[in-house]
């Protein structure tokens, strides 16, 4: 299990080592205004072995709004 950062980077899988606590980058939506984790995104929800999962995740709303909602759809 890993928590999957808008950025692509990483960072906080090393937070107990070399990583960092986050940045704005990390977030969905971030500033790039990202909202989707699919097959052809990065970061995307392939498998280990680089297969697609089926999973395409869309996030709804804005960082900071009262609620934001998370559609999940498996092919």
């Amino acid at each position: 299990i890993e928590l999957l950062q808008a950025d692509g980077k990483r960072d906080l899988a090393g937070i107990f080592g070399s990583g960092n606590p986050g940045d704005t980058g990390d977030l969905y939506p971030n500033e790039f205004n990202k909202r989707v984790l699919g097959k052809k995104t990065k970061p995307g929800t392939l498998l280990p072995d680089g297969r697609w999962s089926g999973i395409t995740i869309r996030v709804k709303g804005r960082a900071g709004d009262p609620a934001m909602k998370v559609d999940v759809t498996m092919a």
